[in-house]
């Protein structure tokens, strides 16, 4: 293959996250140089945000609630990262949209970070709660109007990221961190569950 041409597969696999580092490496140098790349890799995005049906979109500024959220489990992992930092690594490796980020793009910026993570789809709270047993963040994609009743829920949307940190059974509770409230909030079972359904149950652990 040539310095400054990429194929087509290639170009899917660093669409899809799943290109290594030298294949990212050369599509970054191409993109520097080759303005119809660009505009192929432009166009390969807007559809996809036209396509993917689960996005993660916080419900105002700039669509940072997954990045937040990466940096709440980091932090508590012991690492020592900014959101903005964080932010310029997402961009730079084209994890998040203009409308979010996408489901399977979460936990991309604590890999890189170096942190083991699994993403799994139809979860359960036993499964957050064995993760959470084994010291792993857990990252959940949910309907945030779900969330809290007094909130009006015009539709059913993936729309949004929160870190679960705790599930108490007996209390029918569930503890999150939320990015839009920047704090952690007791969520009443049925409602967590509610929320969480909208997105297939999606979670994301990682541990180091």
């Amino acid at each position: 293959m040539e310095n400054n041409h990429i194929s087509d597969e290639l170009l899917a696999a660093y669409l899809e996250g799943n290109a290594n580092e030298q294949e990212m490496e050369q599509v970054l140098n191409a993109l520097g140089t080759d303005a119809e790349l660009q505009e192929t890799l432009d166009i390969a995005l807007r559809l996809e945000e036209e396509e993917q049906p689960f996005q993660i979109a916080a419900e105002g500024g700039r669509n940072l609630c997954d990045v937040q959220c990466e940096a709440y489990v980091l932090r508590r992992q012991g690492f020592d990262c900014s959101v903005d930092g964080l932010l310029e690594i997402a961009k730079e490796n084209h994890w998040i949209r203009r409308v979010g980020t996408p489901l399977d793009c979460i936990g991309n910026l604590m890999e890189h970070m170096g942190m083991k993570v699994t993403r799994r789809k139809e979860g359960s709270l036993k499964d957050i709660a064995d993760a959470l047993e084994r010291g792993c963040g857990v990252i959940v994609a949910v309907d945030s109007d779900k969330l809290y009743p007094e909130r009006p829920d015009e539709e059913d949307a993936t729309n949004h990221a929160v870190v679960v940190t705790s599930i108490d059974s007996d209390a029918n509770m569930v503890t999150i961190y939320d990015p839009e409230d920047i704090t952690e909030v007791d969520i009443k079972l049925p409602l967590f569950l509610s929320a969480w359904k909208e997105s297939r149950y999606y979670m994301v652990d990682a541990s180091l």
